[in-house]
């Protein structure tokens, strides 16, 4: 038995979406790869902004449980066609699980952001000054106390004490 397998495409300003079904009646879980026939590559659905998983630029490759349907789609750069892909590959197999790489790992960590109520404020919350600007600082009063300020370090002042010469006259 194999999957049975139906696809179509709406362009729309130069951009084709392309829907694909895969519904396997049988009794075992086919490995199947899902071909771009399209005349650019695939450009897959990337939720939280990492490629989902089974996608590459040439199409999808994933596994139909035995009885389950699956419902794929993309999008690609190119002119619409009666038949925007092809079932490349259909084939039975176990319950193993596909081999895995380093962007299956990625996508399944999720965003590395903490969340802003987890990042200290640090000293800027009491003075008023941005951390990584008082850390600058203080790393530029070491170098002064320490007779270690470089010809860039006294550029780099002259340009800060110039520009906030200007914001006090623009308060007064």
């Amino acid at each position: 038995m194999t999957v049975d397998f139906s696809s179509g495409a709406t362009e729309r300003d130069g951009v084709s979406l392309v829907t694909v079904i895969l519904r396997n009646d049988g009794e075992t879980r086919r490995r199947v790869r899902v071909a771009n026939a399209l005349d650019a590559p695939v450009l897959p659905p990337r939720p939280d902004g990492i490629v989902a998983d089974g996608w590459d630029e040439d199409g999808y490759e994933g596994a139909v449980g035995a009885g389950e349907t699956l419902a794929l789609g993309y999008a690609c750069r190119a002119a619409a066609r009666r038949e925007p892909c092809v079932l490349a590959r259909d084939d039975p197999t176990g319950e193993e699980s596909p081999k895995r790489s380093v962007a299956d790992a990625v996508r399944d960590l999720g965003d590395p952001r903490p969340p802003a109520a987890g990042v200290p404020l640090g000293d800027g919350a009491q003075t008023g000054i941005p951390t990584p600007v008082a850390t600058w600082f203080d790393g530029v009063e070491a170098r002064v106390a320490a007779g270690t300020l470089t010809a860039a370090n006294e550029r780099t002042l002259a340009a800060v004490r110039g520009r906030l010469h200007r914001l006090d006259r623009r308060e007064a």
